[in-house]
């Protein structure tokens, strides 16, 4: 009985080791670096046992990137994983104030930008729930033939007239969603896997929504990751120098880029050392990559 007990344990640790082995080996496999010193692929870079702060700027108000350039959000990244902080957008944060700080100071400063961005959305969802609810009084009081709505409210006569919803049933809906908002905790973003791939179109897509706990919207709530859950690239960013920093990553070229308009956002890029010369498109059948790729049509 104990030779076959002691049989059976050493099974269960043979294949435990196994499957560890297996899982090393695949994690070694992404940590790969394909190339030279002077060279950068950013999804290898991504892999790397070291903290990357990367900038993501979907969009451009000039003609190309530079230091007056806003940043939407940002990607932290190291062995593989990723974090999604969002920027603060009063007052812009610049690429040319973000690149004057250090990693330690930048880390900390859009740690306290998203939890920033939190709490005003937050507030703003709160004092536009307080107006439906102050809305939706107003109208059971009225009544249809009465009642004009604010601008950008009326939800509770909106759903009588698309669902038919009762109007008290939609107050008693807004008041426990009010106190939900309001109960609302900010939490750090949660770890993930860096998920650059391929998409079917052969370009480089990773998703960046932030997706706060809020509860599910009624009327009212967080628009942060809306229209802006994943970015396209197809180009590699060479490095730039803004504010006595070199930055370089993927951007998006339509081939239609000169010297009086060269925006080839979005954007996904970081600071990197002077000995970085070029950047190129990330390997399709790297480990890494293959794993978060679609299959092409």
């Amino acid at each position: 009985m104990k030779k076959t007990i002691a049989l059976i344990f050493t099974l269960f640790l043979i294949i435990g080791l196994a499957a560890c082995s297996n899982s090393n080996n695949e994690d070694n496999k992404k940590k790969e670096q394909t190339t030279d010193k002077d060279e950068m692929r950013v999804a290898e870079l991504m892999q790397q046992d070291k903290t990357h702060i990367w900038f993501v700027v979907p969009e451009i108000k000039t003609g190309e990137l530079e230091e007056d350039t806003a940043i939407n959000r940002f990607l932290v990244t190291k062995n593989g994983k990723m974090k999604v902080y969002v920027a603060k957008e009063v007052p812009e944060q610049t690429m040319s104030k973000m690149l004057k700080l250090d990693n330690k100071e930048l880390l900390k400063n859009i740690k306290e930008q998203d939890k920033d961005n939190y709490e005003t959305t937050k507030n703003f969802a709160i004092g536009d729930t307080k107006t439906e609810i102050e809305e939706t009084e107003r109208y059971m009081k009225e009544g249809k033939e009465e009642y004009r709505p604010k601008m950008g409210y009326g939800y509770a006569l909106t759903r009588e007239e698309v669902d038919n919803k009762q109007p008290e049933d939609i107050l008693q809906k807004l008041k426990d969603y009010k106190g939900k908002l309001e109960n609302a905790e900010y939490k750090e973003p949660k770890s993930q896997n860096v998920n650059l791939g391929y998409s079917s179109d052969s370009e480089e897509t990773i998703s960046i929504a932030r997706e706060y706990n809020f509860p599910k919207t009624i009327a009212h709530g967080d628009n942060t990751d809306n229209d802006l859950e994943a970015l396209s690239f197809n180009n590699p960013f060479q490095p730039i120098e803004i504010s006595d920093s070199n930055i370089a990553g993927l951007s998006y070229s339509d081939g239609n880029e000169d010297e009086e308009n060269n925006d080839q956002s979005p954007y996904l890029v970081t600071k990197v050392g002077d000995e970085i010369k070029d950047v190129t498109l990330d390997d399709p059948e790297h480990p890494a990559v293959k794993e978060n790729s679609s299959e092409t049509e």
